[in-house]
């Protein structure tokens, strides 16, 4: 195994980017972590073995990068600035062990990665043999919810450790009836065990943000029959339904929802029927409730396609 590049200081990172004219552009994210103990702590996190294929998304100058090409693993870097491309190079060099793709990691169908990401990807894990990967990275926060909701219903990593807006880090592991509880989380804990890990302070990162970040692990679930019954689709169209008016009653939200497409007798009948609390209210509900919903809706024939409305 060829040697490692050390992790950049941030004097060096600094001064690669002052050599070059490059300024981290803020309408891209561009916070790099710098604070090498809290880099540790998150590839830790990752519990990482040689070889293990991992996609980092937004890896800035390569501070992580190289942290993570020091443990082994098999780095898919995507970055979307052509700029900083050339300034990890400067510091990281080309080790035979990190492949580079200039991309908009959202750029993609909605249903996957960018086409060159997943080609890139697929590659690296036939290299290594492997059939799975990680998502280890210090997420821009503009993409960081969205790149999570998409992946872990599409082509989902084993296990994810990133940082991001503590905000962000809250609404993913939220509890039902919390404030910080909505859409999103619920997509993502359908499909992955959610656990904020810590807390990294705005000083951890150049240039400073102004907020506080965390760090989010996210460990893939089992596929569970129902969600697969459903489709990605009408479970995310019910979700955002119920949280459509989260503080008016269930059989409301779904009315203002739907509007026509819902027949109000027949979910009237099957609220009785199910015994199921019809003063509910949508952020009272756990995401396999609103699965359970959503099969009620599609089985009992309450909601009608877009054709039929």
């Amino acid at each position: 195994m060829s040697a490692a590049p050390e992790v950049p200081p941030l004097s060096r990172v600094r001064a690669v980017l002052e050599e070059r004219g490059v300024r981290p552009r803020k309408r891209l994210g561009q916070h790099f972590l710098a604070d090498r103990s809290l880099l540790r702590r998150m590839v830790d996190e990752a519990g990482l073995r040689p070889g293990d294929v991992v996609l980092e998304v937004g890896p800035g100058p390569g501070t992580l990068t190289a942290e993570l090409l020091s443990r082994g693993a098999r780095v898919l870097a995507v970055e979307v600035d052509p700029a900083m491309i050339g300034v990890l190079r400067a510091l990281v060099g080309e080790p035979p062990r990190l492949t580079l793709v200039q991309a908009d990691i959202l750029a993609g169908p909605v249903r996957g990665l960018p086409p060159e990401v997943g080609r890139a990807l697929e590659g690296a894990l036939a290299e290594a043999r492997q059939e799975s990967y990680a998502l280890v990275s210090n997420l821009p926060y503009q993409v960081a919810a969205t790149l999570l909701a998409r992946l872990f219903w599409t082509t989902a990593p084993e296990r994810a450790v990133v940082t991001v807006q503590r905000e962000v880090a809250e609404r993913l592991a939220a509890a039902p009836g919390t404030r910080a509880y909505g859409p999103v989380g619920v997509l993502v804990q359908l499909q992955a065990d959610v656990r904020a890990a810590f807390r990294m302070p705005p000083r951890a990162f150049w240039p400073s943000p102004k907020v506080d970040s965390a760090c989010v692990v996210l460990g893939r679930r089992a596929p569970d029959a129902r969600v697969a019954r459903l489709g990605k689709e009408l479970v995310e169209e019910v979700v955002h339904a119920v949280f459509r008016a989260r503080r008016k009653r269930l059989g409301n939200s779904l009315a203002l929802a739907f509007g026509g497409r819902l027949d109000q007798g027949r979910l009237r009948a099957a609220f009785a029927e199910k015994k199921l609390e019809k003063d509910r209210r949508g952020e009272q509900l756990a995401p396999m409730e609103i699965v359970e919903l959503a099969l009620l809706l599609e089985q009992g024939g309450i909601l009608r396609g877009p054709r039929d409305a």
